[in-house]
């Protein structure tokens, strides 16, 4: 799974998909700080490049350089089934499915790319409450191609 984060300022890969893909690159160190971890620690890594398809699609969408990290998060959590109150939904073409079991994440968008991937198009309802903001390429569902 992919997931869009621009509150991280790099992106990031996992190694072991990044090593399976065979993906070859420059070796650097980064400072790693997490949350209520202060001073953080350096880490060498692999600064890797690749570029994300939509499966749908089956056309390469954006070339982007991300970092090698051992993992990313902890699994995401189940989504449930929609809810009636948001049975406008379906309508969207949405980026993650309802239901669907926990996925790991293999790659975070951070704010480097994180603009070349979600345009400017937003609705709203009646309430003017925002439900959707548009993703290019609409399809979050990747697969990764090395170079």
């Amino acid at each position: 799974m992919c997931l869009l984060d621009v509150g991280s300022q790099r992106s990031f890969v996992r190694k072991d998909l990044a090593d399976n893909l065979d993906l070859k690159g420059t070796n650097g160190y980064i400072s790693i700080l997490t949350f209520g971890n202060r001073p953080g620690r350096q880490q060498i890594t692999r600064s890797v490049e690749f570029r994300l398809t939509a499966v749908a699609q089956d056309k390469p969408l954006k070339w982007i350089r991300a970092l090698c990290v051992p993992q990313i998060c902890g699994p995401l959590d189940d989504n449930p089934p929609l809810l009636n109150k948001w049975k406008h939904l379906p309508r969207c073409n949405l980026s993650d499915q309802f239901p669907r079991g926990a996925k790991e994440v293999n790659v975070v968008i951070g704010a480097d790319y994180y603009y070349d991937f979600v345009g400017n198009k937003v609705r709203k309802n009646a309430a003017e409450d925002t439900y959707s903001v548009s993703v290019m390429h609409r399809n979050h569902r990747t697969a990764l191609e090395s170079i």
